[in-house]
């Protein structure tokens, strides 16, 4: 009777609990069909995205590898402008569209290409690339591959950009420059176009002009050359701000004051030069002007040994020549008389500097430790302001990229003399 009894509880698989198993199947197998469908949707959108970016891409490379600035062969950077466009991809159609703002002076441009389709499920996609291109000549990136020279400015135009712009090129390694003289006998200076240093002096004719200038007048054999000595040239520019107003940041940027007449003068702390130890020459008005200009100043300081120097650069106030209009001196201000000034200097410097501060940056004093081996300093400019007046501050932000700061360089009180 156990047998029969045990026999009957070893029964197959109820009906009801085999559907239950086939349901239970049944929607496993409708996730996995879901999730393989959503895996190639995401498959086929990655696909399209991807070649949305590349179009993006190419787009703005098209665009930054321009050919000339303006009006030559191929693509422009003047002719960078918006403009829509559709392109037939592998699996899908893209708008392309290019947005550029209306240009700023200065360039660069800013450029936001945006690539917009339409996937298999009807969703909207699209891609977004924002980029700045600079308008700057194709031409200038050949100077990256130039070597660096001992810290100096890297050559361009085959010479040494510390020599004054306007310099002949003679084209055997040495430019020809004949520095502002109205006076006196004339010189001419001519530079190593490698290494930017004045390699000889020479006496020229009272009519001969840069422009004039001719390689065979200072040529290295003739007597009225001096090759026994090299010199370092420090040049830059004297500008005159309006002593109706306390000058502002602009006034420094752009200064509107009347040239005056004036001398350079250093005061070197170096030994070992020779003498005289330097020569100034500038392009003032020796009579009076109605003119806003700069003065542009040149030095050649002749070289010692080490080839370094120190001292301090001051501006020496002259009246015009045959009148005493335009006389005017350094000092704190009379404003009733209004003929005395103070003296900035452009700088980056928070302070006068110290003895390592870089020479470039203009301190007070030129040092030795700041100077660098045998080379030039150009833009060591100063702006002339009335004695009543305070040299204006410019603090650089990020939306004005010009230092137009200044400090006191003299004003009739130690240090500033």
């Amino acid at each position: 009777m156990n047998a029969l009894r045990f026999q009957r509880v070893r029964r197959g698989v109820s009906l009801i609990e085999a559907v239950v198993a086939l349901a239970v199947m049944a929607f496993g197998l409708v996730a996995i069909v879901g999730l393989q469908a959503t895996l190639r949707s995401n498959s086929d959108v990655s696909r399209q995205r991807a070649e949305a970016l590349r179009l993006a891409q190419q787009e703005i490379e098209r665009w930054r590898a321009f050919a000339t600035l303006q009006g030559g062969p191929g693509v422009n950077f003047a002719d960078i402008a918006s403009l829509d466009s559709q392109i037939v991809g592998r699996n899908a159609t893209y708008a392309v569209r290019r947005t550029v703002p209306v240009q700023q002076a200065p360039a660069p441009l800013t450029v936001a290409v945006n690539v917009s389709w339409t996937d298999r499920t009807g969703q909207d996609q699209n891609v977004s690339l924002n980029t700045t291109i600079a308008g700057i000549s194709p031409e200038l990136a050949g100077a990256l591959v130039l070597p660096q020279n001992q810290g100096i400015a890297r050559r361009v135009n085959n010479r040494s950009p510390l020599i004054p712009r306007m310099a002949k090129n003679f084209g055997d390694g040495t430019s020809g420059f004949v520095p502002p003289q109205t006076t006196g006998r004339k010189v001419a200076w001519v530079f190593n176009n490698v290494s930017g240093v004045i390699e000889r002096v020479c006496a020229i004719e009272t009519d001969v002009s840069t422009d004039t200038l001719q390689a065979t007048a200072v040529a290295a054999t003739l007597d009225s050359c001096d090759t026994s000595r090299t010199a370092q040239l420090l040049s830059g520019y004297v500008n005159f701000a309006n002593p109706a107003a306390q000058p502002d940041e602009a006034e420094a940027e752009a200064p509107t004051g009347l040239a005056l007449n004036l001398d350079m003068e250093l005061t070197l702390a170096s030994r070992g030069h020779p003498s005289p130890g330097y020569e100034c020459f500038d392009d003032s008005p020796q009579e009076f002007e109605q003119s806003a200009r700069p003065v542009a100043y040149y030095c050649a300081i002749y070289s010692n040994p080490d080839r370094k120097w120190s001292g301090r650069l001051r501006v020496l106030p002259l009246a015009f020549v045959g009148s005493t209009v335009g006389l005017w001196t350094i000092g704190t201000g009379d404003a009733r008389e209004g003929d005395e000034r103070t003296v900035c200097r452009y700088t980056t410097l928070t302070g006068d500097g110290t003895s390592t501060s870089k020479n470039s940056a203009h301190p007070l004093d030129y040092t030795v430790d700041g100077s660098v081996r045998g080379a030039a300093l150009r833009d060591q400019n100063f702006l002339v302001i009335s004695g009543s007046h305070t040299c204006p501050v410019d603090a650089l932000s990020s939306t004005d990229m010009v230092n137009a700061n200044t400090r006191v360089h003299q004003n009739g009180i130690q240090p500033y003399i």
